[in-house]
């Protein structure tokens, strides 16, 4: 087999394996909100596979930007997917407009060509925008999750991105692509392929990875206002026994020394300080108490307490920065929106209407 036909082979494994990828996600339940990008996604996939072959390299200038166009949108759709899979997030704004903005920007560079690498610089840096942020939502985020199964899926899809992209600057800051380009482009599809691949033995299955993952992502933490000595008080089994005594000890802790006040509390140092091996620990807080994130679980704290002050009359003078800060949060913005989250109002509606229970 000649490396042409290698690289038409492997360009349509790539496009089929899109396609098989887009339909196994649309048709995985609670995916709805996200099937269009799931679809959209897809394209960009096989229009990023279609790129290399020698029909589209020889064809019109026009077609060929705008498979490139499409291909780009592929950056932040993916980063969009992720944000559904592993916290349920489905605001499209910010990937609709950096897909828009991709648009613009290979647009112009096959408008004025002059100028083209101002505007392909400029895409560059956009794109790469998303990739890191892609990656520190993976991998930057990891320790904080606290379900294991996710925590290895985020490792997995870590690596292989970061795999991708390491080849990605290899080639380039090599050259190969002009040594070799038909060797080059069989290789980077060949990548492709196995990634796509990788996809879809996770969108397959009953239930499938990507299902437990998003199932994990929507499910919702112990609300605050819930008292967390109670979760769980109903099973008796022996490990579930152990799990809550370890929780009420753990719980205690927490509230005695009010560490969820540090900045900067890990995992790691609260394992240390309650005498846990951290999988443990990891274990009673995700599957006892039900918490997915290690930062929820120290906000449920944070928010009770500053819920607490905000109706007493005797902290009425602290202004609610000073609260959210006193409470360990720190900055106003991410308390502002946790606390609605939480009670529905806005720290200041909520004191005003504890102070006046009659207009409440």
């Amino acid at each position: 087999m000649s490396s042409i036909e290698l690289l038409t082979f492997l360009a349509g494994a790539s496009v089929a394996l899109s396609v098989a990828v887009g339909v196994a996600m649309a048709v995985m339940p609670g995916v709805s909100r996200a099937v269009v990008a799931v679809g959209c996604l897809a394209v960009s996939g096989a229009a990023y596979s279609l790129l290399p072959l020698p029909a589209v390299v020889q064809s019109t200038e026009e077609l060929r930007w705008a498979l490139r166009a499409v291909a780009c949108c592929g950056v932040p759709l993916l980063w969009l997917v992720l944000r559904f899979l592993f916290d349920g997030v489905s605001d499209a704004r910010p990937a609709l407009v950096g897909s828009a903005g991709v648009v613009l920007l290979v647009a112009l560079a096959s408008a004025w060509p002059g100028l083209r690498p101002l505007w392909l610089g400029a895409l560059s840096v956009g794109l790469a925008g998303f990739v890191v942020h892609m990656l520190w939502h993976l991998a930057g985020r990891r320790r904080d999750d606290l379900d294991e199964f996710r925590r290895r899926m985020r490792t997995a899809l870590a690596l292989a991105c970061v795999a991708y992209v390491a080849l990605v600057l290899v080639v380039c800051a090599a050259g190969l692509r002009r040594l070799a380009p038909v060797d080059v482009a069989a290789a980077s599809i060949g990548a492709q392929t196995l990634f796509k691949l990788f996809w879809l033995a996770l969108a397959v299955g009953q239930p499938s990875p990507w299902r437990r993952v998003l199932d994990v992502a929507r499910a919702p933490e112990p609300p605050v206002q819930q008292d967390l000595s109670t979760v769980g008080e109903h099973r008796s089994s022996v490990n579930q026994a152990l799990a809550a005594r370890q929780a009420e000890y753990v719980l205690d802790t927490v509230r005695r020394e009010a560490l969820y006040r540090r900045h900067g509390l890990g995992i790691g140092e609260l394992a240390t300080i309650v005498e846990l091996p951290e999988h443990r620990l990891r274990s009673v807080i995700n599957g006892h108490l039900g918490f997915k994130n290690f930062a929820a679980f120290l906000n449920h704290f944070r928010l009770r307490e500053a819920a607490e002050r905000l109706r007493d009359p005797a902290f009425a003078h602290l202004p609610v920065l000073t609260i959210a800060m006193d409470a360990g949060f720190a900055s106003i913005g991410p308390f502002n929106r946790a606390f609605r989250d939480a009670f529905g109002a806005t720290p200041t509606d909520y004191r005003r209407a504890a102070a006046s229970p009659s207009d409440a």
